[in-house]
Formats: C-alpha cells, structure tokens, sequence
C-alpha cells in the first residue's frame, strides 16, 4: 500500500506539472500573438490532435495491460508496437498535410502544421516511453523526466516571448525540444537490461494479436479525441481564427479546472480496474462515494464561481481582448460535473466492455456533438459549440448510466435527482439566458440554476450512498 501511494503521488505530481505547463503556454502564447494568431495556434493543435489516436493506436494502455498479465510479454509487446507505431506515424503525418491543402488552409497555416507535425510525433513516442516506465513501475524516474520536460519547455516559450516572439519561433522550439526529450527518453528507457525470456502466456504475440487486443483502445481514444477537437476545428473553418482564440482561451480555463478529477481517474481508479481486473473491479464502485465528496462536489461551486465572473477571469488571465470570450466560457463550464460523471461510468465501462464504450461514443456521443455544432455554430459561434459540448456531456451521463448498470455496476447514484434534473435545470437556464440575450442575466441565471438543483435533491441524488 506504501509503494502504491507513493507512486500515485509521484503520478499526480507529474500530470499537474503537465497541466499547468500547457495552461502557461498557453497564456505565454496569448499575450504573445493577437486573438486570430492565438486562433491559428490553437486550430493547429486541434486538428494535429484529431488524428493524436493514429499516434497511440491504443497501445499505451495495451503496455500496462500486457505486462499486467505477464511482465515477460512486455519486451515482445514493445519491440513489435514501436516498429507498427513508426510506420503509422509517418503515414498519419502524410495524411493531416494532405487534409489541410484539401480543406484549403493557407500555406503558412499548413507549414506550421508540417513543423508542430514533428515536435507531436516525437511526443507521442515520448508518451509510449512514459507507459512503459509506468508498466515497469519506475514511476519516481519517470515523473522527475517528465518534469524536468515540461519546466524546459516553459523557459524556452518564456525566452522566446522576451526575445522573438512569433508563432513560427514557438513552434520551432516546441518540435525541437521534443525531439531531444524523447532521445533522453528512448535512452532512459532503456538503459536496464529486460529479461527477454518469455513466460507462459507470451507464445504467439504476433503483430496481428497486439493490434487486436488494442483495438477497443484505439477506438475509445479515435473517438475522445475527436470529440473534444472537432468544436475548435470546425469553429474555426465556420467562424474563422478570431473567434477561436476567444474559445480556445475558456476551453483552456475548462481544461484547467477539470484537472483535479482527471487525475484522479487516470492515475488512481483507472490503473487499479486494469491492474485488479475484473475479480476485483468494484473497487471503483465502493471508492466512488469518496471520490465525489472530494472532487465532483467542490466543482460546482467553482462553475458557479467562474460563471459568474467569466469576463474577469479571461480579462486578467489572457488580456483584456480576450474579454468576450465570457459568454462562452460561462456556458462551457456548467459541462464540468457532467464530465466528471461521464469520466466515472467510462471507467466502469472500459474494465466491464470496452468495446460498448467506443460504440457509445462513435454511435452517440461524436455523430451527437458535430451534428449540433453545424447549427449551433453557426447561429451563435463559440457560443453555440459551448452548449453542443455541456449536451452531449450530459447525454453521455445518462447513456453512461444506464450502461454501467446494464453490466451490472452498482452505482450510488440516484438517476432522476442526480443526472436528469441537472440536465433539465441547465437546459432551462441557457434558454432564458439566450432568450435575454445579455451577459448581465448569466450570474442570477447560475443562482437560479444551482438552487433548483438543491431544491429538487439533485446534490443528494449525487452523493446517495456516499458515506
């Protein structure tokens, strides 16, 4: 239990020095460039990310999964996966070149794309280093690297702000520096000698088998980073640059808060459900009340908090030009303990039947999220991708709930109290606030929000059976 806690905490530890090192970039970045360049930067990052799963393919969480079976299957598994994510990575790079001239981006934009394209897929090699560190449980090692990563890309960002910014020098830097990092991670990796014995269930770990068993993995992740990319690309082939600087600045605060729970899921319930398997896959059920009290709670009143001074915080954070992104980031944020349920049920259901999460998401949640964007964007801008995002998190909820208990799940959760009348009160609230048309109406509206919620038991419906 020692060893555990203690490599939780060095995993917790790292991924906020992640988090805050991408939020400090980005604000680097926005007091560097105007809106529409801060815009530029973002679509760039966006779009590169559609494609982030060709990069994974689902085969860091088949590492820890392997070696989890049978520590001696980690050596076939990553000699065959490295070569297979080598080659698909210079085909996928090839492809998101070929995209963006068909969609008719400047050719500034796509040489960008081109420079951030080298710094990404080294990264992701970085990141398939990082699981396999993870697998061999060298976490102390793994997070000072990391660390040590992340605070060199900061300074460089900041040296540059002081002495030539512009886009083109940070995107030089950024692929640069990647490159380097994931030469020092490569070496790292694999400075100690692996048995290269193999055990009992190692026999016929062919490539075909490895891409099988990652198969579930690679459509979840194809389908979440679809989802939480296609807003900001789309937004900006509909609305242009501009109007996604302004987007993009709340969506980073969004991404900012959502980091407590996050990490909570992806370094404490999700590794415990892989590592203990199904014999042993309540413990997410029994833990969960814990869990809420300590993340899912606190996070509505910080949405009430940032609703209610959304123009400030961006003002003060990202410039004052940055100021009418608050409507946006007003709405946004009310997604926040949806996100955090929905992060919940995944985890049930990736242990239970991954393949039944990527056909909620592929079949519901995605088709869901770009087919409400084309209206929504298009009438209200950034605004209107805010509420397609908060819709289809809460309908993921629901379709998450009532998938984890189809499998049996025990959830302490109260569906009418604690999920559909949430959903029906924030439906009620931006449709009185689009209906006054004024950014006065949005704090009242957020009492009035939070107080139906409270009279109706919603927080009690949350919480049932946490004790």
């Amino acid at each position: 239990m020692t060893r555990f806690i203690k490599n939780v905490s060095w995993l917790l530890l790292s991924d906020m020095v992640s988090k805050g090192a991408s939020f400090g970039n980005a604000l680097i970045l926005s007091h560097s460039l105007a809106v529409s360049g801060f815009g530029t930067y973002s679509y760039i990052v966006a779009f590169v990310e559609l494609f982030a799963v060709m990069y994974d393919l689902g085969l860091n969480i088949g590492i820890i999964k392997q070696t989890a079976v049978d520590d001696k299957r980690e050596l076939l598994f990553v000699k065959k996966a490295f070569l297979f994510k080598s080659i698909v990575a210079i085909l996928c790079a090839v492809l998101i070149l070929s995209i963006s001239n068909l969609l008719g981006d400047e050719r500034e934009v796509v040489y960008l794309l081109f420079v951030y394209l080298i710094g990404y897929t080294a990264r992701s090699f970085s990141t398939f280093l990082q699981s396999l560190a993870i697998a061999r449980e060298r976490i102390r090692q793994m997070a000072i690297l990391n660390m040590i990563d992340n605070a060199l890309l900061v300074g460089g960002m900041l040296l540059i702000f002081m002495l030539a910014p512009s886009l083109r020098n940070f995107m030089y830097y950024y692929s640069l520096q990647a490159l380097v990092m994931t030469l020092i991670w490569g070496g790292v990796s694999f400075s100690k000698r692996i048995d290269a014995v193999p055990g009992e269930n190692s026999e016929g770990l062919s490539l075909r088998k490895i891409i099988k068993l990652s198969f579930p993995y690679f459509l979840i992740s194809l389908f979440t980073y679809i989802y939480f990319r296609i807003d900001i690309t789309m937004l900006n082939h509909m609305r242009g640059s501009e109007e996604v600087g302004f987007y993009s600045a709340g969506y980073r605060i969004f991404m900012l808060i959502m980091t407590i729970p996050w990490l909570i899921n992806r370094n404490i319930l999700l590794p415990k459900i892989i590592k203990d398997g199904p014999q042993h896959g309540d413990f997410v059920e029994r833990g969960f009340p814990i869990y809420l009290r300590a993340s899912l709670i606190p996070i509505w009143g910080i949405c009430f908090f940032v609703a209610f001074l959304s123009g400030e915080i961006l003002s003060f954070l990202f410039g004052k030009e940055y100021v009418n992104g608050g409507l946006q980031l007003s709405i946004l944020i009310w997604s926040l303990p949806f996100c955090t349920l929905a992060a919940y049920f995944n985890n049930i259901l990736i242990e239970r039947s991954p393949k039944l999460l990527a056909m909620i998401a592929g079949l519901i949640l995605v088709p869901m999220n770009i087919l409400l964007n084309i209206p929504l964007i298009t009438k209200w801008g950034g605004a209107g991708a805010a509420i397609s995002t908060v819709a289809t998190e809460g309908a993921g909820c629901v379709v998450g709930y009532f998938s984890c208990k189809k499998l049996g799940a025990s959830l302490p959760i109260d569906i009418r109290r604690g999920i559909l009348t949430p959903i029906l009160a924030l439906a009620i609230a931006l449709a009185l606030g689009f209906v006054i048309d004024s950014d006065w109406a949005i704090p009242p509206l957020s009492i009035l929000y939070l107080l139906v919620v409270y009279l109706s038991g919603g927080f009690k419906g949350i919480v049932r059976g946490a004790t």
